[in-house]
């Protein structure tokens, strides 16, 4: 299943009202980063009223698709040659209605397949308590609702192609991948008799993994195949 790229957290931030907020917005939401690629941009943008204190942390995603899939944080300060990538900056002062980018560099040239990492940007909290106040009892504490987001970055082998073999038994269908690199299957559809039927499930198909998925219907499905920002229809008889 696809997992969506926003974050959110619940945390203890402050005292009495809050005029204003810092409203961030991170594009884009999945970053391909070819074999040749020297580095590539996420920009954060603060659409709020208020200056947005934001972080940006790093996390490798090993055995992307697998039963055995876990998520690695890379610590701040960790070698880029052993993490296979870096970002910076890692903490961002950004002025209402202004923007930042973060910009992430590799350090992995060779690739057998699709390297997964997620770059996680969310908002913190400033000098937002008044110790005295709270030492007085004069304050109340408050909860934020906090967004953040879990940018997807890829790094490409030198040649990425998707090889997808698939077979139907009835309603129940599975898609194999062999390739070295992801592809995103969605907006699948059932035409029977001229009348198409859509199909709500969708994936990204990792390099190595397969998809099997119970159709509404015992007949021929199509899907929007994405590979790199490159779509066709990925049909199964």
């Amino acid at each position: 299943m696809r997992i969506r790229n926003v974050l959110f957290f619940f945390s203890l931030v402050g005292f009495g009202l809050q005029a204003g907020y810092a409203n961030i917005h991170v594009y884009p939401n999945v970053l391909n980063m070819a074999y040749t690629q020297s580095s590539a941009d996420i920009t954060v943008q603060n659409s709020g009223d208020q200056v947005a204190y934001v972080e940006a942390t790093i996390t490798k995603v090993e055995n992307p698709g697998m039963p055995d899939q876990k998520s690695v944080n890379i610590p701040e300060g960790s070698s880029p040659f052993e993490a296979g990538i870096a970002l910076t900056p890692t903490k961002m002062v950004i002025p209402p209605n202004g923007q930042q980018v973060v910009r992430l560099i590799p350090f992995v040239k060779a690739t057998a397949k699709d390297l997964i990492y997620i770059v996680n940007i969310f908002p913190v909290s400033g000098a937002l308590i008044d110790h005295e106040k709270v030492k007085e009892g004069a304050a109340s504490a408050s909860v934020s609702f906090t967004i953040g987001y879990g940018v997807r970055v890829i790094l490409l082998p030198k040649t990425p192609v998707p090889v997808l073999q698939a077979t139907r038994q009835g309603k129940v269908l599975e898609i194999i991948n062999t390739g070295n690199t992801n592809a995103l299957l969605g907006n699948g559809k059932q035409c029977i008799d001229k009348v198409c039927h859509p199909i709500d499930q969708s994936t990204r198909l990792y390099a190595g993994t397969s998809w099997k998925v119970t159709l509404p219907y015992d007949a021929p499905v199509v899907f929007q195949e994405d590979v790199i920002g490159n779509y066709s229809n990925f049909t199964v008889s």
